[in-house]
């Protein structure tokens, strides 16, 4: 869960600090959750049912293509399998059925609420639970080929996703952290005493989100999420009902298939933590940043 630092180029005082930080935050009740981590590789022989990141949706019927605000077909984001999540996974209360996000191709922001986060027009997610269809994949694909998509931060290709099971800590990226991180800084370190995580001492605070932060990119399902600006929620609060993570899918690039939330940014979907566990999908934030 911890991916210790070298701490050895930043102030001695800096040093020492970071190091009772992380000792403290060891044996302390910060929060923990599992994660379900997605690693990606260029699609290929590609199914209709499987995980991927973009690609050939699996239909029922092509009327089931969502729409967005200006009654154009949306394109299909990602496709999550649950079957082939690892065994003993914690983050949804099943181990079947096909849980798909789809976004406007035609929007400037991807399929974010511009005014409203909690605006999810030019978005859908979509849980399918019985995975069959009469349908074939280039069926599909013929009848997506008539559409022009100009708007996608997904390029050249598409991704195929296996996944492994994590854990991890509170994210520092989540508003969260400053409540919980602070007075365990203050106790372990009182002559460097601070009132924000943010309060100078940079080389120690990257350090303690890089020891925090999974390797990146960071695609998960579950767990915490991380922002490259700050986190949405912590200045509005009726955006922090939404307190679970379902999708992230992060800045990626790989041979013939790249991933770009701007510069470097990265995607969230945020839901209520009730409504996942009873597989609820109507209602969510969506929201990307970038540097």
């Amino acid at each position: 869960m911890l991916n210790i630092q070298d701490v050895s180029d930043i102030p001695e005082d800096e040093q020492l600090a970071y190091k009772k930080f992380i000792d403290a935050l060891k044996e302390s009740d910060v929060p923990t959750q599992e994660y379900v981590r997605m690693n990606l590789s260029k699609l290929e022989n590609e199914t209709l049912e499987q995980s991927k990141i973009g690609g050939v949706p699996f239909l029922k019927s092509l009327d089931d293509i969502p729409v967005d605000v200006k009654n154009a077909p949306m394109m299909l984001l990602a496709q999550i399998n649950l079957s082939e999540l690892p065994e003993g996974q914690s983050v949804f209360p099943v181990n079947q059925g096909l849980l798909q996000f789809w976004v406007s191709g035609n929007d400037e922001g991807y399929g974010m609420g511009i005014e409203s986060l909690e605006d999810i027009e030019n978005s859908k997610l979509i849980f399918i639970e019985n995975v069959s269809t009469a349908l074939t994949l280039d069926e599909i694909q013929s009848h997506f080929n008539q559409f022009e998509f100009e708007e996608t931060p997904i390029s050249g290709g598409a991704f195929k996703i296996s996944y492994s099971l994590g854990k991890q800590y509170l994210s520092p990226a989540d508003y969260r952290f400053q409540e919980i991180a602070v007075p365990i800084w203050n106790e372990v370190n009182p002559d460097m005493e601070i009132e924000s995580i943010f309060d100078g001492y940079d080389g120690a605070v990257e350090a303690i989100y890089e020891t925090l932060l999974p390797e990146q990119p960071i695609h998960q399902l579950g767990g915490y999420p991380y922002f490259t600006q700050e986190d949405p929620r912590e200045f509005e609060e009726e955006l922090q009902v939404y307190d679970q993570l379902l999708l992230q899918i992060d800045t990626d690039e790989d041979e013939g298939a790249e991933i770009a939330w701007g510069d470097a940014g990265i995607s969230n979907i945020l839901m209520k933590s009730e409504d996942l566990k009873a597989m609820k999908f109507d209602n969510y934030i969506f929201t990307w940043d970038t540097l």
